[in-house]
């Protein structure tokens, strides 16, 4: 299946059913129980117990001491050392035929990060500057151009996770990417049976206040129809299109929103005084 075929992989998933890996499962559901209470003790008695790394470490121990590497899926091996430094091959490509999907990848990425951002503002009560957000994606992806990397955009999962640690200046970001280039440089191998169902495992604990966020429809509804079919639309859209459609499809009909106000615009009929 494509990445874009979302409704088909729906379908996919429950047809595969008989083909669940119980182990991953297992793995799943314990771990979400011991990162809950781990948590909930943090919470209790004001520790800092690192949760997540006694998961990740303790789940690879235990793959690697019974051997389970082909019971169920692990991260696998991971190509150690750092990209090199290149010079992007501008006139290697048709640029022509890439600038339209550059752009829609621009937008997309841009209208993603910033709704992270406004997401994780609300709930830390502080104000991101859009105009700020953009230029910092802009310089991201121009370096990173240098070095192969992957379009630069904001992570719901990374930041959910980071939030989650109560992590309050960008200066994580400093201090993660140094464990990132250690673990590349030294310690791939160890990371190789580390389960795929543990990261999941983090990753859904981190977004379960964001999922928590479908209610904001009913809030919505009450304060303004046309907001909450905004709001419904795009999601669904992006549930079962992807996030490309969702985009879009959120786009447009905001645009048909405000033409519509400007339309009729509000206006008051003043009495001969």
């Amino acid at each position: 299946l494509k990445k874009a075929d979302f409704i088909p992989t729906y379908i996919n998933i429950f047809h595969k059913l008989d083909e669940i890996n119980y182990i991953a499962v297992l793995f799943f559901i314990i771990y979400i129980f011991i990162l809950y209470f781990l948590k909930k003790y943090n919470r209790q008695y004001s520790l800092n117990i690192p949760a997540e790394l006694i998961l990740l470490v303790s789940s690879t121990f235990i793959v690697y001491i019974f051997n389970l590497n082909d019971q169920l899926p692990i991260l696998g091996d991971i190509p150690s050392g750092l990209p090199s430094f290149t010079l992007p091959k501008i006139f290697k490509y048709q640029i022509s035929t890439m600038i339209s999907e550059a752009f829609v990848l621009a937008m997309i990425i841009y209208i993603i990060s910033s709704s992270i951002g406004k997401t994780f503002a609300r709930q830390q009560n502080y104000n991101i500057n859009p105009n700020q957000e953009l230029l910092a994606l802009g310089l991201a992806n121009l370096f990173g151009s240098f070095f192969s990397a992957y379009p630069a955009c904001g992570s719901l999962s990374r930041s959910a996770i980071a939030n989650s640690l109560n992590t309050h200046t960008l200066l994580h970001n400093l201090f993660s990417s140094i464990i990132v280039v250690i673990v590349l440089l030294f310690l791939t191998k160890l990371l190789k049976s580390l389960p795929m169902s543990i990261l999941a495992c983090i990753i859904f604990y981190s977004l379960r206040r964001l999922l928590a966020q479908i209610s904001e429809a009913k809030r919505l509804w009450k304060l303004s129809i046309s907001d909450a079919m905004m709001w419904i639309i795009t999601f669904c859209a992006t549930l079962l299109l992807g996030t490309t459609f969702g985009i879009i499809s959120g786009s447009l009909f905001s645009l048909v929103v405000i033409v519509k106000r400007l339309a009729r615009p509000q206006y008051t009929l003043m009495g001969k005084l």
